[in-house]
């Protein structure tokens, strides 16, 4: 075995052991969602909630566990199912920066990847408010279990829908169906984005009149049904026994949580802080905003922000944040897009990264920001 390989190399078990080693951390020493949603499987295997809508996390840990209820047992499962999402991501995005750029090295590939894996908003918040994570668009996020387990099948979801715009196959639309099913039943977030702006992308790439276009609505029809009806369950069926609901408020998360600072100026810093890297390379590579993979995940970023400062839940999951999870979902995969396309610039221009070094620098500063991240939480033990 290699240190760089293009399947498994020293260096992706290295990434598994460090990623291992975070989890345990974050599972056992650090206060994060993971044990309250250890703590939800243990009530439902006690009959004391009903089994969440979303199941296939909770699932998938209790499953793991051979149905245990112990705490011990979910909560070391829960680490090797985080781990093992959180690599599946990592690898994903080096598969297809291998297998998609062409004459890119394993090593850059892989190394491309790994400081992707670790990127975060800079911490321009922190010296204004306290906040590293909080009021942030990050594009990885540590603490919340469904998100961290959705994430590999979210990217798979908008790379295969991003090739059949390019390419349109019987089986990638098969592929498109099941991945639509997996993200609503793991965590839906990045279904509210995506269900209106693949069809505006179907629509632009087929036009109205084309079978094609019509044949590529199924998998939006299916996602409309599977949202729809978690809708039903969650707020207006038997299982809504907290009477939540869903509501209008603009910028309700920013304003609880901004301390009295100016909540457009904390959105801009925002804003800036988290984009800077996808802002600066789309700004100095203006030909990009032709390119569809980016068009897709600009505009998913866009709207994703819309929801997120714009719907919010009311009863007692009012401070849940439900609608803020896509934003980091959608800015993950605005990354991953600019950074792709950066690689195809710099392979054009014959290894020339010089001529990116501004774009370089900057997603670097990002990494080292999400490095940083990481110290804090281990430092005040806390991951706002």
């Amino acid at each position: 075995m290699k240190l760089f390989n293009d399947k498994i190399g020293y260096f992706d078990v290295i990434v598994f052991i460090i990623l291992i080693y975070l989890f345990y951390n974050f599972t056992f020493t650090i206060q994060t969602d993971i044990q309250l949603h250890a703590q939800f499987i243990k009530d439902y295997a006690y009959g004391n909630k009903p089994f969440q809508v979303n199941f296939l996390y909770y699932f998938a840990v209790y499953f793991l566990t051979f149905f245990s209820s112990k705490s011990s047992a979910l909560l070391v499962m829960s680490v090797y199912v985080l781990t093992s999402a959180t690599f599946a991501k990592y690898y994903i995005v080096k598969r297809i920066f291998l297998k998609n750029i062409p004459n890119v090295s394993i090593k850059t590939a892989t190394i491309s990847s790994f400081l992707l894996l670790f990127c975060f908003s800079l911490p321009v918040l922190y010296f204004v408010l306290d906040y590293f994570y909080l009021l942030n668009f990050p594009p990885n996020v540590w603490h919340n279990s469904t998100t961290i387990f959705v994430m590999p099948f979210v990217l798979l979801l908008f790379w295969i829908s991003n090739k059949q715009l390019d390419s349109p196959s019987k089986n990638n639309l098969y592929i498109i169906c099941l991945l639509i099913i997996l993200n609503a039943l793991i965590k839906p977030s990045f279904l509210f984005v995506y269900l209106p702006i693949y069809p505006l992308l179907l629509l632009k790439t087929y036009t109205f009149f084309k079978k094609v276009f019509w044949i590529n609505l199924i998998p939006i029809f299916i996602a409309c049904l599977l949202i729809f009806g978690e809708y039903y369950l969650i707020y207006l069926g038997k299982n809504n026994t907290q009477e939540s609901s869903v509501t209008v408020d603009f910028f309700y998360f920013y304003k609880n949580w901004s301390k009295g600072f100016n909540v457009i100026l904390a959105l801009f810093i925002a804003l800036l802080s988290s984009l800077l890297f996808p802002i600066i390379t789309i700004i100095k590579n203006k030909q990009l905003l032709h390119n569809k993979m980016i068009q897709f995940s600009a505009l998913a970023v866009l709207l994703s922000i819309i929801i997120s400062i714009s719907v919010r839940e009311t009863g007692v999951r009012e401070n849940d944040g439900n609608f803020l999870w896509q934003t980091f979902m959608c800015v993950f995969l605005l990354f991953f897009s600019c950074l792709y396309q950066l690689m195809i610039l710099i392979n054009k221009s014959n290894n020339n990264w010089k001529k990116y070094l501004p774009e370089l620098i900057i997603f670097g500063i990002h990494f080292i920001s999400g490095i940083a991240y990481l110290l804090n939480i281990f430092i005040t033990n806390n991951y706002f």
